[in-house]
C-alpha cells in the first residue's frame, strides 16, 4: 500500500501468487466479498474504491489462452469506482476517474471519467466527474 490505508471488509478472497505483484494506492476501501486473484500484476490506484462482491483477476486459472495480444495485467488508476458485482478481467486498464457500473464485466481499455456498463462493458456516459 503506498499511501494511507485501504480498508477490505469481511468475506475477502485475495490471491496473490509466487512472483506476482499486487499494488495498492490506499486512501480508499472496497466493501464485503472482494474476489481478487493475481498471479502476474494487479495496480489499484489511489482513491479507488469498489462496492460489494467485486471481482478483479489478472489471470484465468490454469487455462493458458493463444491469442496474439494477450496481457495478464490489470491497471485501475486513481478514483476509480468499481460497482457491485462487476467483474475485471484480465488485459484491463481503467483510467482516471472512471466508473464502473454494476454487473459490468470489462476487459480491455476504460477511458477516464467515463461511465462503463454491460457485458461486454461499454462506455455509456462520458465527461463524469464525482465527488468521493
Amino acid at each position: 500500500i503506498k499511501y494511507g490505508s485501504y480498508t477490505v471488509y469481511y468475506g475477502a478472497d485475495i490471491q496473490v501468487f509466487k512472483g506476482a505483484h499486487l499494488e495498492i494506492g490506499g486512501d480508499a476501501s472496497v466493501n464485503v466479498g472482494l474476489n481478487l486473484i493475481c498471479a502476474n500484476h494487479i495496480s489499484i490506484g489511489r482513491w479507488t474504491g469498489g462496492g460489494r462482491n467485486v471481482t478483479i483477476r489478472d489471470n484465468n486459472g490454469e487455462h493458458h489462452i493463444s491469442i496474439r495480444g494477450y496481457k495478464t495485467s490489470i491497471v485501475i488508476k486513481e478514483h476509480v469506482w468499481l460497482t457491485e458485482n462487476c467483474t475485471i478481467m484480465p488485459g484491463t486498464t481503467i483510467e482516471a476517474g472512471a466508473i464502473i457500473s454494476a454487473r459490468s464485466v470489462v476487459q480491455g481499455h476504460v477511458p477516464s471519467f467515463s461511465i462503463v456498463s454491460g457485458d461486454p462493458a461499454k462506455v455509456i456516459e462520458t465527461k463524469v466527474y464525482w465527488k468521493s
